[in-house]
């Protein structure tokens, strides 16, 4: 790659973008009572997201939902209703906070008139 500070400024965002869906996540299964790792949801977030760019599906809708029901009742015995729970407020207040912040950056930009 030629520009290695655009390389690595898209690393730090793409890794910042995992680490806030994995606390979505941690805080989804936080509010119906299970309390999980951080590093573990932060971990299953990655790994979820690679198998969602896999399977071409928009946003990975099912694919990232199905295998994180896989690893949550193999790994920590839950059911299929608590993990598709926390999946599902996970995807919701997701997708949320990066509305909000565009909104913001938007709002702060200063090609907002153009828009």
């Amino acid at each position: 790659y030629k520009n290695r500070r655009t390389l690595f400024v898209t690393f730090v965002y793409s890794a910042l973008v995992w680490l806030v869906e994995g606390l979505i996540l941690w805080v989804s299964f936080l509010s119906i009572g299970i309390s999980i790792s951080i590093a573990f949801s932060v971990t299953i977030v990655a790994f979820t997201t690679l198998i969602a760019v896999l399977t071409f599906l928009p946003g990975g809708l099912g694919s990232s939902e199905a295998v994180s029901v896989l690893v949550f009742t193999k790994l920590f015995n839950l059911s299929i209703v608590e993990v598709m729970s926390a999946a599902i407020l996970s995807r919701l207040f997701g997708y949320w906070v990066y509305v909000l912040l565009g909104a913001v950056l938007l709002a702060s930009s200063k090609y907002k008139g153009e828009i």
